[in-house]
C-alpha cells in the first residue's frame, strides 16, 4: 500500500509542481513581453 501512497503522493506533487510553474513561468512571460511591448511602442 505505501507503493501505491507513493506513486500517488509523487504524481500529484509533480502535477502541482508542473502547475504552478507553468503559472509563474506564464506570468512573468506575459508581464515581460507585456513590458517590452509597452516600452516600444512608447518609444
Amino acid at each position: 500500500m505505501s507503493c501505491v501512497t507513493d506513486t500517488v503522493t509523487d504524481t500529484v506533487t509533480d502535477t502541482v509542481t508542473d502547475t504552478v510553474t507553468d503559472t509563474v513561468t506564464d506570468t512573468v512571460t506575459d508581464t515581460v513581453t507585456d513590458t517590452v511591448t509597452d516600452t516600444v511602442t512608447d518609444t
